[in-house]
């Protein structure tokens, strides 16, 4: 038997361009809400069109902090420059440092030429998404997340499994077992096709 639609708390949608996945995503958050949970659609940095499809299209920013969409349906945009100031700011563990570092015209060409940083910092921050216990304060559930067409999306999703052999220890290395533990948790996250 199918499990419930909303039993597992992170779902990753993934499929060809054009055939729907936002709107599905979309849908299943209006009905999530509709029944009592509290949903999250995670955009990714080059896009946020889930306000156009609510007819919201300019009146509605959506960035990195997630804000309320509809009654009970949230929404982010996970931008490369936000969630690398996070996650460098809970490495450094002092914002105006973190800042400066992502500030700095030299290292922010670098970080958007490095292969792998957009990933590794969007992992990093839906993992943390995904750390309270559905119902505790300020959690999210099910988290929604728009990947990107499938082959964008594979290469995303085999990236903790890339640097395990690469990064044996310290914070990168926490932080790819951290999202493989999630990833490969089927009772936590499923991935659909859509």
């Amino acid at each position: 038997p199918l499990p419930a639609p909303f039993d597992r708390r992170v779902q990753l949608f993934t499929g060809k361009g054009g055939v729907g996945k936002t709107s599905l995503v979309l849908g299943l958050a209006l009905e999530a809400a509709r029944r009592g949970h509290r949903p999250l659609i995670v955009e990714l940095g080059h896009r946020a069109s889930v306000p156009e499809l609510l007819g919201q299209g300019a009146g509605l920013a959506v960035g990195y902090t997630p804000v309320e969409l509809v009654p009970g349906v949230f929404a982010m945009n996970m931008s490369l420059d936000d969630a690398l100031e996070d996650y460098i700011t809970a490495q450094v563990r002092v914002r105006r440092v973190a800042r400066a570092i992502t500030q700095s015209q030299s290292l922010r060409r670098f970080f958007h030429a490095a292969p792998a940083v957009n990933e590794v910092v969007t992992l990093a921050r839906l993992s943390r998404l995904a750390e309270p216990a559905p119902g505790a304060r300020g959690s999210f559930s099910p988290i929604l997340v728009d990947l990107d067409a499938t082959g964008h999306a594979l290469m995303f999703l085999e990236l903790p499994r890339v640097f395990e052999g690469l990064a044996q220890s310290g914070p990168l290395h926490t932080l790819l077992a951290g999202f493989s533990k999630l990833l490969r948790d089927e009772r936590t996250t499923v991935l659909h096709l859509v």
